[in-house]
């Protein structure tokens, strides 16, 4: 029976947001300005920094089809990653992103074949198989739950 997971560590600015739901943080990325991109990579810099050694969770990003990432953006969030890859690999039990766009799931499968993230990642069109791949990488993790409850994280904050 699922459960409603109330939301942690809500953090919400133009075009985004993260929570945690349980054992999985839950991102989601709209369209935003440069200034937004500013606040959402020192809010995921202070995420990883905060990360607590043993204890792992997944990570869900939703991206809507309007997202536009310039390269220098992509360029930052990628030395960040660097910088911070033990933190990742040691914290993350799996990623999952999911967007509409064929486009944008098929670049990201590129990029992680040359460049594989240091935990298992997965890269599609749609939440539930998204969620499942995540429960299947961290037993604590339950798809419907999660799901449900990132629904009405959604819907209180209008999105």
């Amino acid at each position: 029976m699922p459960v409603l997971l109330e939301p942690r560590d809500l953090v919400r600015d133009t075009g985004w947001f993260k929570a945690n739901l349980g054992d999985v943080q839950v991102v989601y990325l709209d369209a935003f300005a440069d200034s937004a991109n500013a606040r959402f990579l020192n809010s995921l810099r202070a995420d990883i920094d905060a990360i607590v050694p043993g204890r792992r969770r997944g990570i869900l990003y939703e991206v809507s089809d309007r997202v536009r990432i310039s390269a220098a953006q992509r360029q930052q969030v990628a030395q960040l990653f660097q910088e911070r890859r033990e933190a990742l690999r040691a914290g993350t039990s799996g990623y999952a992103l999911v967007t509409p766009s064929m486009l944008v799931r098929g670049f990201l499968v590129a990029v992680f074949w040359f460049a594989p993230p240091p935990y298992p990642y997965a890269v599609e069109g749609e939440l539930r198989p998204a969620l499942d791949f995540l429960a299947s990488k961290q037993e604590s993790i339950d798809p419907e739950s999660v799901l449900m409850s990132y629904a009405a994280l959604k819907r209180k904050l209008g999105v």
